[in-house]
């Protein structure tokens, strides 16, 4: 083993996830299953490690299965079983640590820096009234005042909340916990304090992202704003707008005149559209609406039957105002820019990504077929002919009408107490110069469809693995809670009166091969939405790819 090599492993990650439970309900309480969004934290957490930390995370009694994901791929799990607080989950976790420095992170907290080898502890960089968290306040220069959890503190005193990460060598932690009483074990707060007063730590501020508290999920949400159409998306505190900047102006241009046309009666399915109005830049300002999105309460939050019942319901209801209620201004066209043509170019794409891969499979996948889960899918290349046959006799003289375009889980927000739903992110494309927004009904009903059925959002939020042996190969997706009882409705309410089942599944299927080139960032991902797209084309039942937990 060479230096370089020594060096690598002597840095850690120590995620504790055992004793941190899901708060007000939100959240699956099955720790660390815990999400910021639609996306889990360990996922934003691990962006902050470097290439040579080891990553730990300690949990109570987490599911084998769920720790194969590739949320959790490169992570080490440690199991605790039950202990007192985070203090005994360290104390029972630290042993399993062969690395000589650790960087504590609990799993609600997101880190504003990477991971560090000084000896540190982390508090925010802004001083708010005090909760039920530890804090500190500065007496003078020299003298610091810890404010632990239980200690009562009146709110119009202002401190630095505790993020909870500390970054300190291991066996400093090691000898301060011998030094924590039992009934200071829920605090970590009694152990970053003996590590600053007795082994000289220092205290770092930085920004203090945690979804463990009501009072921060705000701020912790905002920070994630991401998109892969807009190279901003900025917050406007003073005006609660959401502003898009992208240096492709012709696609944001194409969204600001869709919301400039949309007609009056479907206004109240969007955000209030503000201003575009910047003169160094083509920008996009809309009303910031603070719900979750339909992924985020599909794939994490358990809600009944009713909730569901009610959900679908207001989709419909949107869905027959753009399509079913509107037949007066539909118009036939050939849709082709949906399917057929958008396919070839997409497939085009792939084509020349693969060329520069080295991944066997994705080649056989694309060029030979495959084995998986004990059945062989024809390659891509034959499928798409076949495909490509079934989308032109479905796409001749389409009914087009004004409406969303692009109805995945994402683009659906909801307001968690009366279910209103409001739409974002159109796909806003143009035919000719005038009909900006019209959209096949069945290209939207595909795209809920796919959110539905079809385990989109759990492969693109990482919840899924890919293994193989012997040519063989598994996919795995995670199946949410609310898969079944989802599902039920949406069958139910949208799909047996609108749309013929093969049509449905040969439109989804290529939905599923159309959108790989987005994902070329991740070859496993490519992989298993090619599976997924395959697989729907030649009517596998999907369900055998779901991982039940």
């Amino acid at each position: 083993m060479n230096l370089r090599t020594i060096e690598k492993e002597k840095n850690a990650v120590l995620i504790l996830a055992a004793a941190y439970k899901a708060y007000d309900n939100s959240f699956i309480s099955s720790e660390p299953f815990l999400n910021i969004g639609n996306t889990l934290i360990i996922e934003r957490i691990k962006k902050y490690c470097l290439s040579k930390n080891k990553i730990y995370i300690v949990v109570n009694n987490f599911s084998k299965k769920l720790r194969g994901l590739r949320s959790f791929e490169n992570c080490n799990f440690i199991n605790v079983g039950s202990t007192l607080g985070v203090n005994d989950t360290i104390k029972k976790s630290i042993d399993f640590i062969q690395e000589d420095f650790v960087n504590i992170c609990p799993i609600t907290t997101i880190p504003d820096n990477q991971f560090t080898e000084t000896k540190s502890v982390y508090f925010g960089d802004n001083k708010i009234s005090k909760e039920n968290w530890s804090a500190i306040s500065y007496l003078n220069k020299k003298n610091v005042e810890y404010l632990f959890k239980k200690k009562d503190i009146h709110f119009k005193k202002k401190c630095y909340p505790f993020t909870g990460r500390i970054s300190s060598g291991k066996n400093n932690i090691k000898d301060a916990l011998e030094e924590i009483n039992t009934d200071q074990m829920n605090d970590l707060l009694y152990l970053a304090k003996i590590l600053i007063e007795k082994y000289d730590h220092s205290i770092k501020h930085e920004k203090w992202y945690d979804a463990g508290h009501n009072t921060t999920y705000f701020e912790t949400k905002i920070s994630s704003f991401s998109s892969r159409f807009f190279n901003e998306i900025k917050y406007n505190y003073k005006r609660n707008s959401i502003i898009k900047i992208s240096q492709d102006t012709i696609k944001l241009k194409k969204e600001i005149n869709f919301y400039k046309k949309i007609p009056s009666k479907l206004k109240v399915f969007f955000p209030i559209f503000l201003t575009q109005d910047r003169q160094d830049k083509v920008n996009l300002e809309l009303e910031y609406l603070p719900f979750p999105n339909l992924s985020e309460i599909f794939l994490f939050r358990k809600i009944g039957a009713n909730r569901w019942e009610t959900i679908v319901k207001s989709l419909f209801n949107i869905y027959s105002e753009f399509y079913l209620n509107n037949e007066s201004k539909k118009f036939l066209y050939d849709s082709s820019h949906l399917y057929s043509e958008k396919l070839k170019r997409r497939i085009n794409t792939l084509n020349k990504i693969v060329d520069n891969l080295n991944n066997k499979l994705l080649y056989k996948i694309i060029y030979t077929g495959v084995n998986v889960n004990n059945n062989f899918l024809p390659s891509l290349k034959v499928t798409y002919n076949q495909l490509q046959k079934e989308l032109k006799e479905i796409e001749k003289q389409r009914p087009l009408l004004f409406g969303h375009g692009d109805l995945c889980f994402n683009n659906i927000l909801i307001e968690p107490i009366s279910g209103s739903i409001k739409l974002i992110d159109p796909k806003a494309d143009s035919i000719g110069d005038k009909k900006i927004g019209y959209v096949d009904p069945f290209y939207d009903l595909a795209k809920l469809n796919h959110s539905f059925r079809c385990f989109y959002d759990s492969i693109v939020n990482n919840m899924f693995f890919i293994s193989s042996k012997n040519n063989q190969y598994v996919l795995k997706i995670y199946k949410p809670f609310n898969y079944d009882v989802a599902n039920f409705y949406f069958q139910k309410i949208f799909l047996e009166n609108l749309i013929d089942k093969d049509i449905l599944r040969i439109l989804t299927s290529n939905l599923f091969l159309s959108m790989i080139p987005l994902h070329k960032d991740d070859e496993q991902r490519m992989g298993a939405l090619l599976i997924i797209g395959i697989s729907l084309f030649y009517d596998v039942d999907i369900k055998n790819y779901s991982l039940k937990i």
